[in-house]
Order: structure tokens, then sequence, then C-alpha cells
């Protein structure tokens, strides 16, 4: 809802390609509108960060979703737009 607000307000374009907002961010075509929709193909943090050596135990904020992200590269589960599979990754970056 606080991304479709900022939308609304003329803040965020559903249209953004999340590199407009992280710089360096090693996925192609992703949108707000496929981060919101999931839709993006990117990796479920819940599932790489644990094998790329992240402590199941510890917290996990979204700033550290975004630094596994650039720093590791995690392969994509898809192509952008291609399918819906609920990620929470999308949620991480949006809140971001």
């Amino acid at each position: 809802m606080a991304t479709l607000k900022l939308v609304q307000m003329g803040k965020v374009n559903l249209d953004d390609d999340v590199k407009k907002f992280f710089p360096g961010f090693p996925y192609d075509n992703v949108t707000v509108k496929l981060l919101l929709s999931h839709r993006s193909g990117l990796p479920n943090y819940i599932y790489f960060m644990e094998l790329l050596g992240w402590n199941r135990n510890q917290y996990c904020s979204n700033e550290d979703v975004l630094s596994y992200l650039l720093k590791y590269k995690p392969a994509p589960t898809g192509h952008p737009g291609a399918h819906f599979s609920y990620c929470n990754t999308n949620y991480a970056l949006l809140g971001l």
C-alpha cells in the first residue's frame, strides 16, 4: 500500500526500473510493478542467503537482502514478467 501511495503522489512510477533506486542492481528489466505483482523473476532470499553463508538464526534486514543481491548476484528464478512466483525478495526491495 505504501508503494502505491508513493505512485499516487507521483514520487514513484510503476514502470520505474529498480536500477533507478539501486545503482548497480544486477538484474535487468525489473520494475516496481513486477515487484508488486511477484513477476520479477528474482530469487527468494529465504533460500539463497542461507546457501551463501547467512546464519539462519540471525535477523535479516531489507538492507542485508539488497547487499547479498549486489554482492553475490544469485541466479534469477525466471525472466521478468514471465510468470507469477511469490517472493519475499520483492517486498524487501519495495520496503527499501
